[in-house]
C-alpha cells in the first residue's frame, strides 16, 4: 500500500473502491480500512509492512505480518 494515492498500488477489482489509508503521514500509525463490508468477505486477511529508514551509515528496517479472520 502506498501513502500516495490513497488507493493500494495493485487492488483486485473486487476491492477497488473499498479501501482506504487511515495511517498516519509519519508512519506512526500505519491501518487501513476496508468499507461496505458483507459476508462474502469472510475470510483470513493478511497484511505485511515494511519499513525503511535510510541513515547515514547503515539502513534500518522493520517489518509486520499481521493476521486477522473476519467472521
Amino acid at each position: 500500500y502506498d501513502r500516495e494515492p490513497k488507493e493500494p498500488k495493485d487492488v483486485e477489482a473486487y476491492w477497488k473502491g473499498r479501501l482506504t489509508w487511515n495511517g498516519s503521514k509519519d508512519l506512526q500509525d500505519i491501518s487501513i480500512s476496508i468499507r461496505n463490508v458483507t459476508a462474502n468477505d469472510t475470510g483470513t486477511y493478511e497484511c505485511e509492512v515494511s519499513r525503511f529508514f535510510d541513515f547515514d551509515s547503515f539502513t534500518h528496517s522493520t517489518t509486520r505480518k499481521i493476521t486477522i479472520e473476519l467472521k
